[in-house]
This record gives structure tokens, C-alpha cells and sequence, in this order.
């Protein structure tokens, strides 16, 4: 089973007053810390969808040796920009992982037990899930692709998981992780986006 990762990397960060991917967690631009997780991991392969930072995307891209393409519909939400990353799949992806760009406290390890996962239990659908809350990066078979193309707005894959309760497997990862998006500028510390 095939399993590619696609990072949603477009979004304007107005939350945390815009920029936000080229903002420094701990030393490292948090989109780094993102690739830095998932071109260590035991994906296949990893596709990034630029947008409102594209010019840093496109550099982050390069410098991690992954494509990137560009969502000039970005403004949209999410689903825009994980259209374009499932329409950039190749056609030996048999499934994807999707990847958020403020989600820097994403380990490779937990990348890696996912697609484990993913291949042994049988089901289109993985969902990793800390104390009940569900995260990221679930991974879902290109058997639904179709209808994700389908969603709109920023519900991202979520209604199409939601739809296949029957086909969905959830695994519990020991790591908040998979739930800590960055989304206000007071999550960055105050010397770090001055």
C-alpha cells in the first residue's frame, strides 16, 4: 500500500497575525519542523500546497527536495487546497496522509505508526486520536478521493470521514502532538515573532 503525504501549507495565518509558517518554534520556522517529520517518515512520498506564503513554501519545498503547487484559490479554505494536493497525487498513491503546516509537534515515529497501522488493519480510513480527541494526520484510501473533490470551504476531509463511520479505524496515540496546531501569535514565544 502506497501511502503519500500531502502538507496543507496555504493558509493566511490571520489568527496569528498572518505569516505564521515562516514564524520560529524553538529555532526553526514551524513549516520546517512539519517537513522535518514527514520527509523522515516512511511515506512514499510528500506533496506541499503553497498559498498565501508561497515564496517561502516554494523555498521550504526545495530545500526538502518535495514538489510543491501553488493554490491560487487559497482564500477559499482548506478543501481548495487539499483538492489541489489530491489532483497532484501520482498514480501510484494508494492512499494519503494529510498534513496541516501549523502542526509542528508532529513526530515521523507516530507518521510511521499510522501507515503501519494503516496497512494491517484493513479499513480506508485511519484516524490517530490523543484522549479521545481526534487529530492529525489521518490517512484515507484514494477510493475517496472523488468525494473529497466533492467537499468545500474549510471542512477539509472531515465530512468525508464522517460519512464512513463503517470504514474508519481509530488508533490512540500517546502524544498531544497530533492535535497542537498553532493558531494565535500567543503560541509563539514573545522573542520569537518580534
Amino acid at each position: 500500500m502506497v501511502v503519500y503525504g500531502i502538507i496543507l501549507a496555504a493558509g493566511e495565518g490571520r489568527r496569528a497575525g498572518g505569516n505564521k509558517l515562516s514564524r520560529m518554534i524553538d529555532g526553526k520556522p514551524m513549516l520546517y519542523r512539519v517537513l522535518d517529520a514527514t520527509c523522515c517518515s516512511t511515506l512514499a512520498g510528500v506533496i506541499m500546497v503553497t498559498g498565501h506564503e508561497r515564496a517561502f513554501g516554494e523555498q521550504a519545498a526545495a530545500k526538502y527536495g518535495i514538489p510543491a503547487v501553488f493554490n491560487s484559490g487559497y482564500s477559499e479554505g482548506m478543501s481548495s487546497s487539499l483538492k489541489l494536493g489530491i489532483k497532484s497525487l501520482p498514480e501510484e498513491a494508494e492512499a494519503f496522509a494529510i498534513l496541516l503546516g501549523d502542526m509542528p509537534y508532529i513526530k515521523s515515529g507516530i507518521i510511521d505508526s499510522l501507515i503501519d497501522f494503516y496497512h494491517k488493519c484493513g479499513f480506508g480510513i485511519v484516524v490517530p486520536v490523543y484522549k479521545g480527541r481526534r487529530g492529525h494526520p489521518p490517512i484515507i484510501s484514494v477510493k475517496y478521493k472523488g468525494e473529497i473533490l466533492e467537499v468545500s470551504g474549510d471542512m477539509g476531509a472531515r465530512q468525508v470521514i464522517n460519512n464512513h463511520p463503517e470504514d474508519t479505524s481509530y488508533l490512540e496515540i500517546d502524544d498531544s502532538g497530533i492535535i497542537e496546531d498553532v493558531d494565535y501569535l500567543c503560541q509563539f514565544k514573545p522573542y520569537e515573532y518580534k
